[in-house]
């Protein structure tokens, strides 16, 4: 079975996360870094008014994030955002080896 993904680079890696839970992407322009949080976390941003958690996704799965110009925060539902290397696009995709866990990524909590 297929599922539309939007196809992001975290750490190097090509990963895809379902489209249905994407809100929002936009590039990175910072964080505010809550003392005492996990080094996976950035610390959070203000979005529709609401503060939302940032989670460095290369970091959460052991890699390093390319610190560029392409560097994008990626929003999603229930969630918070991820911040990743960059998105290529939006994709067809049948391989769920590609597709990030939400719940890993963001430590469980919903």
């Amino acid at each position: 079975m297929t599922a539309e993904m939007l196809i992001v680079t975290i750490g190097g890696l090509r990963c895809a996360v379902p489209m249905e839970r994407v809100l929002e992407v936009r590039v990175h322009q910072g964080s505010t870094r809550i003392p005492g949080s996990p080094d996976w976390v950035c610390g959070v941003i203000e979005r529709e008014g609401v503060a939302t958690q940032v989670v460095d996704a290369a970091r959460r799965h052991g890699r390093q994030l390319t610190f560029d110009e392409r560097n994008c925060l990626v929003f999603v539902e229930g969630r918070g955002a991820m911040l990743v290397d960059g998105v290529e696009g939006i994709a067809e995709v049948s391989d769920d080896s590609v597709v990030i866990d939400l719940d890993q990524m963001f430590g469980g909590a919903a």
